[in-house]
Protein backbone atom coordinates (compact mmCIF):
# COMPACT_ATOMS: atom_id res chain seq x y z
CA UNK A 1 0.00 0.00 0.00
CA UNK A 2 3.21 2.57 0.85
CA UNK A 3 4.01 2.30 -3.23
CA UNK A 4 0.87 2.51 -4.29
CA UNK A 5 0.61 6.27 -2.08
CA UNK A 6 3.99 6.77 -3.25
CA UNK A 7 3.48 6.27 -6.83
CA UNK A 8 0.01 8.36 -6.83
CA UNK A 9 1.62 11.23 -4.87
CA UNK A 10 4.77 11.04 -7.55
CA UNK A 11 1.63 11.88 -10.56
CA UNK A 12 0.00 14.54 -8.69
CA UNK A 13 4.07 15.99 -8.13
CA UNK A 14 4.34 15.69 -11.73
CA UNK A 15 1.17 17.26 -12.81
CA UNK A 16 1.96 20.20 -11.37
CA UNK A 17 4.89 20.46 -13.34
CA UNK A 18 3.04 19.76 -16.36
CA UNK A 19 0.70 22.32 -15.66
CA UNK A 20 3.39 24.90 -15.74
CA UNK A 21 4.51 23.47 -19.22
CA UNK A 22 0.93 24.36 -19.80
CA UNK A 23 1.05 28.05 -19.00
CA UNK A 24 4.26 28.42 -21.28
CA UNK A 25 3.48 26.87 -24.48
CA UNK A 26 0.03 29.06 -23.75
CA UNK A 27 1.50 32.27 -23.39
CA UNK A 28 3.65 31.47 -26.95
CA UNK A 29 -0.02 30.77 -28.61
CA UNK A 30 -1.34 33.78 -27.54
CA UNK A 31 2.28 35.91 -28.74
CA UNK A 32 1.41 34.52 -32.00
CA UNK A 33 -2.28 35.16 -32.00
CA UNK A 34 -3.11 31.59 -32.33
CA UNK A 35 -4.99 31.73 -29.20
CA UNK A 36 -7.35 34.57 -28.04
CA UNK A 37 -6.62 35.97 -24.32
CA UNK A 38 -10.10 34.74 -23.59
CA UNK A 39 -9.31 31.17 -24.92
CA UNK A 40 -6.29 30.68 -23.22
CA UNK A 41 -8.13 31.88 -19.65
CA UNK A 42 -10.44 29.02 -20.08
CA UNK A 43 -8.14 26.49 -21.01
CA UNK A 44 -5.71 27.16 -17.51
CA UNK A 45 -9.00 27.35 -15.62
CA UNK A 46 -9.77 24.00 -16.27
CA UNK A 47 -6.05 23.03 -16.10
CA UNK A 48 -5.82 24.04 -12.52
CA UNK A 49 -9.10 22.78 -11.63
CA UNK A 50 -8.38 19.75 -12.86
CA UNK A 51 -4.78 19.58 -10.85
CA UNK A 52 -6.88 20.18 -7.56
CA UNK A 53 -9.31 17.53 -8.06
CA UNK A 54 -6.40 14.90 -8.51
CA UNK A 55 -4.55 16.14 -5.36
CA UNK A 56 -8.00 15.49 -3.46
CA UNK A 57 -8.53 12.17 -4.95
CA UNK A 58 -5.16 11.02 -3.90
CA UNK A 59 -5.54 12.34 -0.42
CA UNK A 60 -9.35 10.86 -0.10
CA UNK A 61 -9.05 7.24 -1.72
CA UNK A 62 -5.81 5.75 -2.61
CA UNK A 63 -7.40 2.53 -3.51
CA UNK A 64 -8.92 3.33 -6.40
CA UNK A 65 -5.46 3.43 -7.78
CA UNK A 66 -5.97 -0.10 -8.95
CA UNK A 67 -8.26 1.27 -11.47
CA UNK A 68 -5.56 2.83 -13.35
CA UNK A 69 -3.10 0.06 -12.71
CA UNK A 70 -5.78 -2.44 -14.76
CA UNK A 71 -5.20 0.29 -17.84
CA UNK A 72 -1.49 -0.16 -18.04
CA UNK A 73 -0.26 -1.35 -21.03
CA UNK A 74 3.74 -2.71 -21.07
CA UNK A 75 5.43 -2.69 -23.81
CA UNK A 76 9.04 -3.61 -24.82
CA UNK A 77 11.45 -5.08 -27.75
CA UNK A 78 14.86 -6.16 -28.26
CA UNK A 79 17.00 -6.65 -31.50
CA UNK A 80 20.10 -7.67 -32.43
CA UNK A 81 21.85 -6.45 -35.81
CA UNK A 82 25.02 -7.11 -37.85
CA UNK A 83 25.80 -4.46 -40.00
CA UNK A 84 28.21 -4.50 -43.08
CA UNK A 85 29.36 -1.16 -44.34
CA UNK A 86 31.58 -1.00 -47.60
CA UNK A 87 33.47 2.45 -47.14
CA UNK A 88 35.30 4.50 -49.96
CA UNK A 89 37.16 7.97 -48.91
CA UNK A 90 36.34 11.31 -50.77
CA UNK A 91 38.61 11.15 -53.33
CA UNK A 92 37.43 7.94 -54.20
CA UNK A 93 40.24 5.88 -52.49
CA UNK A 94 39.75 3.19 -50.52
CA UNK A 95 38.72 2.55 -47.01
CA UNK A 96 38.34 -1.17 -45.09
CA UNK A 97 35.01 -2.01 -44.38
CA UNK A 98 33.64 -2.12 -41.23
CA UNK A 99 31.84 -4.97 -39.85
CA UNK A 100 30.24 -4.39 -36.81
CA UNK A 101 27.05 -6.24 -34.52
CA UNK A 102 24.68 -4.15 -32.53
CA UNK A 103 21.86 -4.24 -30.15
CA UNK A 104 18.71 -2.44 -29.39
CA UNK A 105 16.72 -2.45 -25.67
CA UNK A 106 13.63 -0.73 -25.12
CA UNK A 107 10.97 -1.27 -22.49
CA UNK A 108 8.72 1.22 -21.07
CA UNK A 109 4.68 1.30 -20.51
CA UNK A 110 1.29 3.82 -21.04
CA UNK A 111 -1.41 3.92 -18.56
CA UNK A 112 -4.89 6.38 -18.37
CA UNK A 113 -5.23 7.44 -14.80
CA UNK A 114 -8.87 8.44 -15.85
CA UNK A 115 -11.27 9.92 -18.65
CA UNK A 116 -8.87 13.22 -18.84
CA UNK A 117 -5.47 12.09 -17.92
CA UNK A 118 -2.55 9.54 -19.24
CA UNK A 119 0.93 8.99 -18.79
CA UNK A 120 4.19 6.54 -19.81
CA UNK A 121 7.49 6.56 -19.98
CA UNK A 122 10.08 4.27 -21.86
CA UNK A 123 14.03 3.43 -21.26
CA UNK A 124 16.41 2.33 -23.97
CA UNK A 125 19.98 1.53 -24.67
CA UNK A 126 21.69 4.21 -26.77
CA UNK A 127 24.12 6.86 -26.59
CA UNK A 128 23.20 10.14 -25.05
CA UNK A 129 25.22 12.30 -27.71
CA UNK A 130 22.92 10.04 -30.08
CA UNK A 131 19.30 11.32 -30.12
CA UNK A 132 18.32 9.62 -33.27
CA UNK A 133 19.64 5.82 -32.58
CA UNK A 134 18.87 3.54 -29.49
CA UNK A 135 21.75 0.41 -30.55
CA UNK A 136 24.66 -0.12 -28.67
CA UNK A 137 27.81 -1.93 -30.31
CA UNK A 138 29.24 -4.92 -28.94
CA UNK A 139 32.82 -3.49 -28.23
CA UNK A 140 35.22 -2.82 -25.07
CA UNK A 141 36.07 -6.18 -23.80
CA UNK A 142 32.07 -6.80 -22.86
CA UNK A 143 31.41 -3.96 -20.95
CA UNK A 144 28.40 -2.85 -19.83
CA UNK A 145 26.22 -1.03 -21.98
CA UNK A 146 23.98 1.89 -21.07
CA UNK A 147 20.58 2.13 -20.31
CA UNK A 148 18.70 6.05 -20.85
CA UNK A 149 15.47 7.60 -20.47
CA UNK A 150 14.10 7.57 -23.93
CA UNK A 151 10.11 8.85 -23.42
CA UNK A 152 7.63 10.12 -20.46
CA UNK A 153 5.18 12.29 -21.03
CA UNK A 154 1.91 13.37 -19.53
CA UNK A 155 -0.88 14.16 -21.29
CA UNK A 156 -4.18 15.56 -20.81
CA UNK A 157 -7.88 15.95 -22.37
CA UNK A 158 -9.81 18.47 -21.74
CA UNK A 159 -13.06 18.33 -20.69
CA UNK A 160 -14.86 21.18 -21.75
CA UNK A 161 -13.58 20.60 -25.15
CA UNK A 162 -13.34 17.06 -26.01
CA UNK A 163 -10.72 17.11 -28.91
CA UNK A 164 -8.35 19.18 -27.11
CA UNK A 165 -5.11 17.70 -25.73
CA UNK A 166 -1.95 18.74 -24.39
CA UNK A 167 1.09 16.87 -24.17
CA UNK A 168 4.36 17.27 -22.46
CA UNK A 169 7.64 15.61 -21.21
CA UNK A 170 9.85 13.75 -23.74
CA UNK A 171 7.63 12.64 -26.56
CA UNK A 172 7.34 10.43 -29.49
CA UNK A 173 7.49 12.63 -32.62
CA UNK A 174 4.18 14.35 -32.78
CA UNK A 175 4.03 15.35 -36.70
CA UNK A 176 3.62 13.17 -38.96
CA UNK A 177 6.31 12.69 -41.70
CA UNK A 178 9.11 9.96 -42.78
CA UNK A 179 12.56 9.06 -41.76
CA UNK A 180 13.75 10.94 -44.92
CA UNK A 181 12.52 14.37 -42.67
CA UNK A 182 12.83 12.74 -39.31
CA UNK A 183 14.50 10.00 -37.51
CA UNK A 184 11.86 7.35 -36.02
CA UNK A 185 14.27 7.09 -32.63
CA UNK A 186 14.09 11.12 -32.24
CA UNK A 187 12.17 11.60 -29.09
CA UNK A 188 11.65 15.69 -29.14
CA UNK A 189 11.33 17.52 -25.50
CA UNK A 190 8.74 20.33 -24.98
CA UNK A 191 5.05 19.87 -24.88
CA UNK A 192 2.48 20.27 -28.08
CA UNK A 193 -1.59 21.44 -28.13
CA UNK A 194 -3.34 18.95 -30.98
CA UNK A 195 -7.04 19.68 -32.22
CA UNK A 196 -9.21 17.17 -34.02
CA UNK A 197 -12.00 18.58 -36.41
CA UNK A 198 -14.27 15.07 -37.28
CA UNK A 199 -16.19 15.05 -40.59
CA UNK A 200 -19.63 14.59 -39.99
CA UNK A 201 -19.79 11.52 -42.15
CA UNK A 202 -17.04 9.93 -39.66
CA UNK A 203 -14.90 8.74 -42.41
CA UNK A 204 -12.48 10.53 -40.46
CA UNK A 205 -11.06 13.79 -39.15
CA UNK A 206 -8.55 16.47 -39.66
CA UNK A 207 -6.24 17.88 -37.18
CA UNK A 208 -3.74 20.70 -36.03
CA UNK A 209 -0.76 19.89 -33.94
CA UNK A 210 0.96 22.80 -32.73
CA UNK A 211 4.63 22.22 -30.67
CA UNK A 212 6.90 24.34 -28.36
CA UNK A 213 10.38 22.19 -27.98
CA UNK A 214 13.23 23.20 -25.68
CA UNK A 215 16.57 22.32 -28.18
CA UNK A 216 19.03 24.24 -25.25
CA UNK A 217 18.63 25.06 -21.81
CA UNK A 218 21.58 27.89 -21.17
CA UNK A 219 22.13 28.25 -17.54
CA UNK A 220 24.00 31.85 -18.26
CA UNK A 221 21.82 32.89 -20.52
CA UNK A 222 17.53 33.40 -20.88
CA UNK A 223 17.63 33.23 -24.70
CA UNK A 224 17.76 29.76 -24.95
CA UNK A 225 17.10 28.30 -28.59
CA UNK A 226 13.56 26.73 -29.02
CA UNK A 227 11.80 25.33 -31.86
CA UNK A 228 8.13 26.10 -32.54
CA UNK A 229 6.04 23.79 -35.01
CA UNK A 230 2.56 23.83 -36.53
CA UNK A 231 1.45 21.18 -38.42
CA UNK A 232 -2.55 20.62 -40.54
CA UNK A 233 -3.59 17.37 -41.88
CA UNK A 234 -6.16 14.55 -42.46
CA UNK A 235 -6.57 11.44 -41.12
CA UNK A 236 -9.08 9.08 -42.16
CA UNK A 237 -10.40 7.89 -45.67
CA UNK A 238 -10.58 9.16 -49.55
CA UNK A 239 -13.60 6.45 -51.00
CA UNK A 240 -12.55 3.27 -49.48
CA UNK A 241 -9.17 3.85 -49.15
CA UNK A 242 -7.17 4.43 -46.04
CA UNK A 243 -5.45 8.84 -46.26
CA UNK A 244 -3.24 10.48 -44.43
Amino acid sequence: MKRLITTLLLIVVVSVSFASEVDRLVEKLVEKGILTEGEAYKILAEAEEEARAQEALARKDTDKISGWIKNTKFKGDIRLRYEHAERDNQDGSYIADRDRTRVRFRWGFDTKVNDRLETGMRIATGDSSDPTSANQTFTNAFDDKSIWLDRAYLKYNFASIKTLSFTGGKIANPFLSTNLVWSGDLNPEGIILQKTFPVKSNTGEFFITGGYFSVKERSSDITDPYMLGTQVGYNGKIGNKKFK
